[in-house]
């Protein structure tokens, strides 16, 4: 193999993908070609072999209207090395993934593309990191305007956000790289999803600056491409800040170490070599060296904190323990030790500080035997010791409150204790001191101590008389503890107990306060309170078919736009699983409705979750005080909600006194329906399906019926409807389909189901998207005894029960069809996709809604209606199409006229009890039921 061949398998095979671009002219942009590529290269852009030598702009034209063209032609120019940042991008050539791009010069008219494969691509679901404590993160639109100037760019530029928003952001941080913030804003909108430069920019004081910019595309929740987040840092300040702290740290003695893990290699600093009398010569140095030198009673104690920090069971560690010098002193030392991960989360190194705390430790011992003098200052040792005079002069100043306050001993002693206090504690820390020096306690006492930087931190003092050894009192000791982190996990557990923690909403508890609240300030301000109880419609339908962390998504998503469409002195809270809470202060019905239709209008788009579209709706009860009690503005609002769900969902209804006793009365209902399940109290009836064209009878449907003891038959739209608010419908709906099998069975063994009849179920959304919905069905079948085949069994679905979960619900349809189970859409006409599911669902029955039949004896334009139904069938392939509903021989008539296959209605019988359908078959003649111009009469 010569040279070249081997040169260029060494090329195809290298990981990450090459590219070399040429100018045949380097000032004509357009001359842009491929000239050469790996195989991994040829395979990100989607290219091949043969198309080397064709134009940037005929391979890639999105990037090169982009401008990608003459950002190439710019590193040609300067000869400089370029990183692009993460790109994503894709065709129908190659799956759309994202790369890490970097620009090489090769020659005056010669870039090399690096192309680092990181996966595929869906950069608008990637997580952007939050801001740290030194950035400012400012949103811009696409073309660079300035949307919102935070506080932190406020102080970083020194211009007002007034000044700033709406602005080009070139023109307001007067940055002198002007191109290269015009490249990054033209690489965004090429879809590079992170783009990082170091700008020189200009203060609103004139100062310069030298700031790390990062940009970061923002999508909106439809998926286009907003704008960029603009996230900057001062890193002349961050490289004079790590200057200071190095000096901070040879001032304070204090040695700086780190232990490489994969080594046990030791970097340490000359402070370190000095605590540990390490000889300058020594060169290497490992944890054996270290636990060498260490007093054999305490090797234990930092093989024990290097066990807990390099298994990760803590972050960090400090410990005390004490070395044996080469000249056989013994000296204390503290050590604290952090451990660092890398990207991937993995151990990488430990870094540390080490400090002698000998002094320290002597003076702990002088302070056992000196404890009635110095308790308060021994059992203090960790926290900042202050020594002051009754007048409040600092006489002494430990290491801890250098620590914690910044100035140094020799700072801080002699000058006044209002050194740590804001002008307004000054008068009360004196009243304070003259009370400890009278006897009395101060012990554990709040209150705020100013830094040397002029921030504050929040500490407890204890403060208490310092008593001389022959000439009586001499002055006070203050112990000053930080309780900072105490304070930030006391309200991070406020807020935990007050939130949601899936929406981060206001909880049950925190939205009831703010209600008992607002009622307050309604009855002193004669004025009403309105609250509106949202409830998801079919929620519980996601979570069965979607699956929990789907549903929990979905929640996070309303959660965030119910949130959005509120006035900012509404309070909405997360009351349970699916039901949201708003408490309107200043309100009044019309107000309270019009708020309702904020919300329904917020969740009319549908929810994106993970990458399937979820159509999600809501009912609203609305209730207004007074009542003052909030509990019965609750129950109120919830019995309206329920009214609302009752009426057909997707809709508000405001509380009337009429909706208790309906909510007593469906609660009744309710828990009568249970008991009639688990009695086995239902029945089903089955109302006959004609063929139009000869009258045979095709088959039955079979319709469930209820008599209650007391109220007599209930209608089925009724305790339906309980059913599925309530959570019976599943119960409902499995009993149905097994005692339908079981009673198809019996009509075959009796001739009432003639050969080619079938016998039509209808299945509730909750099972169409089901994973059991093949067991369900073949387990009903099973329960006849095999007297009902599977291709004499139709199962009736809606199209409304198909608006969650398409996918899964073909799933189940073709596992039926398989089966030999034939599938029938129910009440065609009432969902808003209905060609889409004809096509993609494998239905060999429509049925058309009743609505629609009794329509076609008042107009053409139902006539109309019922006939395009019946030719889209035809025109898709359906076997057969059944008209619902018929009642009159004009509407028989005119559905024979269309060719409809066949139809069920009062014009030949009700649905009937098993028991009657042998004397109705019986009472026909020639087993044919009656058409138009045969005995029918209306």
């Amino acid at each position: 193999m010569s040279d070249a061949e081997t040169l260029r398998r060494v090329f195809d095979e290298l990981p990450h993908g090459v590219m070399v671009w040429s100018f045949e002219d380097v000032d004509d942009a357009a001359s842009l070609h491929l000239e050469d590529a790996n195989e991994a290269g040829l395979t990100a852009g989607g290219l091949t072999r043969d198309m080397r030598g064709r134009s940037f702009r005929e391979l890639v034209p999105t990037l090169s209207d982009a401008g990608m063209a003459e950002i190439v032609q710019g590193v040609a120019r300067s000869g400089k090395v370029l990183d692009l940042g993460t790109m994503a991008f894709g065709d129908d050539r190659v799956e759309r993934s994202a790369f890490r791009v970097s620009l090489k010069p090769i020659s005056d008219h010669q870039v090399l593309i690096l192309l680092e494969n990181l996966g595929q691509a869906a950069p608008e679901a990637r997580p952007i990191p939050p801001a740290s404590a030194d950035e400012a993160v400012i949103l811009c639109d696409l073309e660079g305007r300035v949307e919102q100037w935070p506080e932190s760019a406020v102080e970083l530029y020194g211009l007002s956000a007034a000044d700033a928003e709406g602005r080009d952001l070139a023109a307001v941080v007067h940055t002198q790289d002007a191109d290269e913030l015009a490249d990054a804003f033209r690489l965004l909108r090429a879809e590079v999803y992170e783009r990082r430069l170091i700008a020189r920019h200009t203060s609103g004081t004139g100062a310069p600056l030298e700031v790390a910019m990062s940009f970061v595309p923002r999508w909106a929740p439809s998926g286009e491409l907003t704008g960029a987040r603009v996230t900057v840092r001062d890193v002349a300040g961050t490289a004079r800040m790590r200057e200071t702290l190095d000096f901070v740290l040879d001032a304070l003695n204090v040695g700086y170490w780190g232990i490489e893990l994969s080594t046990g290699h030791v970097t340490r600093t000359a402070a370190y070599d000095a605590l540990y009398g390490i000889e300058p010569d020594t060169v290497d140095w490992s944890m054996d060296d270290v636990r060498q030198r260490c007093h054999p009673d305490d090797v234990a104690v930092v093989d024990r904190a290097m066990t807990r920090v390099t298994s990760g069971e803590v972050e960090s560690e400090e410990i005390e323990f004490r070395v044996v010098l080469p000249d056989g002193r013994v000296r204390w030392l503290g050590s604290r030790g952090q451990l660092i991960r890398d990207e991937d989360g993995q151990s990488r190194r430990i870094l540390g500080v080490l400090w002698d705390i000998t002094a320290r430790k002597e003076v702990e011992l002088r302070a056992e035997r000196l404890a009635s003098r110095l308790a308060s200052v021994v059992d203090s040792l960790g926290d900042a010791v202050i020594g002051s005079t009754e007048a409040g002069v600092i006489t002494s100043w430990n290491r801890a409150a250098e620590q914690l306050l910044g100035w140094r001993e020799d700072e801080a002693i002699g000058r006044h204790l209002d050194l740590i206090m804001s002008p307004e504690q000054q008068q009360e820390a004196a009243e304070a001191r003259s009370a400890v020096m009278e006897g009395k306690t101060s012990a554990g006492f709040e209150t705020r101590a100013r830094r040397k930087d002029g921030s504050e931190v929040q500490v407890a003092e204890t403060a208490s008389r310092l008593s001389g050894l022959h000439i009586g009192p001499a002055g006070l000791t203050h112990v000053l503890r930080d309780v900072t982190e105490r304070h930030r996990l006391e309200s991070e557990l406020r807020h935990l107990a007050l939130h949601d923690a899936l929406t981060g909403l206001p909880n049950r508890v925190l939205i009831q306060d703010r209600l008992r609240h607002a009622l307050e300030a309604a009855r002193r301000g004669k004025e009403s309170v309105a609250v509106l109880l949202l409830d998801l419609d079919n929620f519980k339908l996601v979570n069965d078919l979607a699956g929990h962390a789907e549903g929990d998504e979905l929640l996070v998503q309303v959660a965030a736009r119910l949130r959005d469409c509120l006035r900012d002195e509404d309070s909405i809270g997360r009351v349970g699983g699916d039901e949201f809470l708003v408490v309107c202060a200043h309100s009044d019905a019309e107000r309270a409705t019009a708020v309702a239709e904020r919300l329904h209008r917020a969740l009319r788009a549908p929810v994106v979750v993970a990458g399937r579209q979820l159509k999600i709706s809501a009912s609203i009860g609305i209730a207004l005080s007074p009542p003052a009690d909030a509990g019965i503005l609750l129950r109120s609002a919830d019995t309206a909600m329920y009214h609302a769900k009752t009426a057909g969902r997707a809709r508000s209804s405001l509380y009337v006194e009429e909706m208790a006793d309906r909510a007593r009365g469906r609660l009744e209902l309710a828990q009568n329906l249970g008991r009639a399940l688990e009695q086995n109290l239902l029945s089903l009836h089955y109302q006959p399906i004609i063929g139009l064209a000869d009258g045979v009878l095709m088959g039955f449907e079979a319709l469930a019926r209820w008599k209650d003891p007391v109220r007599g038959y209930i209608p089925p739209s009724e305790f339906v409807a309980v059913a599925e608010e309530l959570g019976l419908i599943e119960q409902l709906d499995t009993w149905v389909l097994q005692q339908a099998c079981r009673d198809g069975a019996e009509m075959s063994e009796r001739n009432l189901l003639p050969p080619g009849a079938r016998l039509s179920v209808n299945v509730g959304a909750q099972h169409v998207g089901s994973a059991s919905m093949g067991h369900r069905v073949t387990s009903a079948l099973d329960q006849s005894g095999g007297g009902l085949r599977p291709e004499q069994l139709v199962i009736e679905i809606t199209e409304t029960a198909l608006l969650l979960d398409l996918e899964h619900a073909r799933e189940n349809m073709n596992s039926l069809r398989d089966l030999g189970v034939g599938i029938a859409l129910d009440d065609f006409g009432t969902g808003y996709s209905s060609l889409t599911y004809l096509q993609q669902l494998p239905i060999s029955m429509l049925k058309i809604d009743r609505g629609f039949v009794g329509g076609i004896g008042r107009g053409s334009e139902n006539v109309a209606l019922a006939a395009s139904i019946v030719d889209l069938a035809a025109a898709v392939g359906i076997e057969c199409v059944v008209a619902e509903g018929v009642e009159t021989g004009d509407q028989l008539r005119r559905l024979r006229e269309m060719d409809c296959s066949a139809g069920q209605g009062w014009l030949w019988s009700p649905a009937l009890p098993l028991t009657e359908l042998e004397g109705l078959l019986e009472s026909l003649p020639d087993q044919r039921f009656a058409l138009v111009g045969e005995a029918i009469h209306d």
